[in-house]
């Protein structure tokens, strides 16, 4: 096995087994284990390293990895963490990501405007109205992430 379920989580861990359950030709009991190492570090202390999983998550061609996403979601506290959890999800499985970015759109931080975008491209009319009103805001990046 390539990795073990000890070994701590960091960056470049999280983007060793990300490649690895991501390649074809690399036999299934090390892609399984690719997989669990990052099933694991969804549940890390540190929430950039969390965050930084549910990224290489979504560069997964599958949906082996929802119902993880969909636990981990459940429980994550950190609103950038829940809304990268949100946009993976929200490719595979809508209506398990959708209430999660209705409510980090009300939030007055990077998180809310970053839900908003995600719903707006839905077409829904609260989330176009919220960035409306991040236009205004005083920060000049959260109006730039709200005109993207």
């Amino acid at each position: 096995m390539l990795f073990r379920s000890a070994a701590p989580p960091s960056p470049a861990a999280i983007e060793a087994a990300r490649r690895l359950a991501s390649l074809p030709e690399i036999d299934a009991a090390n892609r399984e284990s690719a997989r669990a190492f990052l099933r694991a570090a969804l549940h890390t202390p540190q929430a950039n390293l969390r965050s930084q999983t549910a990224v290489a998550l979504a560069s997964l061609a599958d949906a082996s990895m929802d119902a993880s996403l969909r636990e981990a979601l459940a429980t994550e506290q950190a609103r950038g963490v829940r809304l990268g959890l949100a946009r993976v999800l929200l490719r595979r499985e809508a209506d398990a990501a959708l209430p999660t970015l209705r409510e980090l759109m009300t939030g007055a931080d990077m998180p809310a405007i970053q839900a908003a975008g995600l719903l707006a491209a839905r077409d829904e009319e609260a989330a176009v109205a919220r960035l409306e009103a991040a236009l205004s805001d005083s920060s000049r990046l959260m109006r730039r992430v709200a005109m993207r």
